[in-house]
């Protein structure tokens, strides 16, 4: 079966003009990914929420018995990289709810809530640090500092560590294709700062780590799962995240909100402003189990499968203007984290720190100018899309 290329070989800043024509002309498509693989691309909104709750698709790749992952996995996994390819997006239910039960507690509305306030002292800071310039890279000096000192605090990460993990996260994100031994020796780096917090770390404090060493001690997971988890929680929040805030300010700095007198952006604004940038573009790939029919064509058991929450929340099925940012939208029923038992564990977190970025922001730098970003800007992977950097400049005597 022909697989064509998704993308161009280049980055892109607009990937939805390659994907969106698939979801009017061919919903269910069948396209090599980022990387090499082949896959079903699933655009349409019905079909991607859908799909999400079907039992039929698979999201462990140790039970899919064909070649996966060609482009990250042609070669022998190596036991460092455990830490990231094995964990909350590779396994169904009941092994799924088992391990996620075990930190959900601290990603809760209410927690996220809690947090908020740490987040924007952060915030502040970071903007005092950078005023006087006049200028700052909005993603290297603003939000990957404010999510990473968020995220470590609700780990329990110390900061000289969090640090270092942010670092090696970051390089697994930015990994090309076909410079594998650089993920590796990243994903290594995650493995051994792991250990630090959890193997040789204490039960301390009132955080995730503790939440981690008690379920261990309690065999409700094993030491194997424990590092998985918190090196999956750290690593899939930096990109995310650090995603949707850098390009929501490049989505609201025109908008009529950045020029009005409010003096904080709606629950509803916010909601569209994730719903409208899609940080995450896909799914991890999901297999199927057995055959599945979907606009004429099947699905065999075997195949890989993506479903793309950023075409579906951009499906004018389903969405009115889907290409506009409408603060007011509602209803609102994106799926920017996901959809079905795999929803983002942290998406309150995410909600709360995107949020307070952008109010901040806005507050403290009304009269921002941004350099659009190029193509060259951005990465895009299987996943995620994201802006490596955003150049911002102001006149700091105002």
């Amino acid at each position: 079966m022909h697989a064509p290329r998704l993308f161009p070989e280049h980055p892109v800043s607009d990937p939805y003009k390659y994907i969106l024509p698939l979801q009017e002309n061919d919903p269910a498509a069948y396209v090599t990914l980022p990387g090499g693989t082949e896959a079903w691309l699933i655009t349409r909104y019905r079909d991607v929420r859908a799909l999400a709750a079907d039992g039929r698709l698979s999201i462990n790749p140790y039970a899919n018995q064909r070649e996966v992952w060609r482009g990250l996995s042609a070669c022998p996994l190596p036991k460092p990289f455990s830490v990231v390819a094995k964990n909350l997006l590779t396994l169904d239910s009941p092994d799924h709810l088992r391990v996620r039960g075990t930190v959900a507690k601290r990603f809760t509305a209410r927690q996220a809530k809690g947090i908020k306030d740490f987040a924007a002292d952060v915030a502040h800071d970071c903007i005092s640090a950078f005023h006087c310039a006049g200028t700052a890279d909005l993603v290297s000096q603003y939000a990957e500092p404010v999510l990473n000192a968020t995220i470590c605090k609700i780990l329990g990460i110390p900061d000289e560590v969090g640090s270092k993990a942010a670092a090696a996260a970051k390089e697994i994100w930015n990994c090309p294709v076909g410079k594998e031994k650089s993920l590796w020796l990243a994903a290594a780096e995650v493995s051994h700062l792991v250990n630090e917090i959890i193997v040789d770390g204490e039960q301390a404090s009132d955080d995730a780590a503790s939440d981690l060493i008690k379920s261990i001690s309690a065999g409700i997971i094993d030491l194997h799962e424990a590092r998985q988890l918190f090196g999956q929680l750290f690593i899939a929040a930096s990109e995310s995240t650090v995603g949707s805030i850098a390009k929501g300010i490049i989505a609201l700095r025109d908008s009529e909100y950045w020029a009005s007198d409010a003096e904080a952006l709606t629950a509803q604004g916010s909601e569209e402003v994730l719903r409208f940038t899609s940080q995450v573009m896909s799914s991890v790939i999901r297999y199927a189990r057995e055959s599945i029919q979907l606009d004429g064509k099947t699905i065999s058991p075997g195949d890989s499968v993506m479903l793309s929450f950023g075409a579906a929340n951009r499906d004018p099925s389903f969405f009115s203007d889907p290409d506009l940012l409408l603060l007011d939208r509602t209803p609102n029923a994106h799926m920017a984290f996901g959809a079905g038992s795999h929803y983002c564990l942290g998406a309150h977190l995410a909600r709360a720190v995107v949020k307070t970025s952008l109010d901040v922001l806005r507050q403290r730098i009304p009269q921002i100018s941004l350099r659009q970003p190029a193509d060259h800007d951005y990465h895009i992977g299987l996943i995620t899309h994201s802006v490596k950097r955003l150049i911002a400049t102001w006149n700091p005597e105002k």
